[in-house]
């Protein structure tokens, strides 16, 4: 991933993970059949992992320093580029940003993006 004024900072992002989201009513009239009613709306989320961060790895501050003070959580869109080099234009989509340490002085954080359509 790139690193610039509107790009998510470059890491490790393994595990790395796609979900869509159609948007659907779905209910069982009384008489049993199944009644849907599609809204025509389908959502991309991209799931990644920066890991294996020491607290003292500036790589670390720029992850949170992008997400508090650029993307400013879900307010500002931004570029994500995957190792295979293909560009989103996606927005945090989480409303809260914490890491976690999963191993002896390594930290770990999780992003949800939401591919604008």
């Amino acid at each position: 991933m790139k690193f610039n004024s509107n790009t998510l900072p470059k890491g490790s992002s393994y595990p790395f993970n796609n979900t869509y989201e159609h948007h659907q009513n779905i209910g069982v009239s009384e008489g049993g059949s199944v009644k849907v009613y599609d809204r025509d709306i389908t959502e991309q989320f991209i799931g990644i992992s920066f890991d294996n961060y020491s607290s003292t790895d500036k790589s670390s501050f720029d992850i949170e320093n992008f997400i508090l003070n650029t993307a400013v959580f879900s307010k500002n869109t931004f570029t994500f580029e995957d190792d295979f080099g293909n560009s989103y234009t996606v927005r945090y989509w989480i409303d809260n940003f914490k890491n976690s340490m999963h191993r002896y002085l390594l930290e770990k954080y999780d992003l949800i993006l939401r591919v604008e359509l």
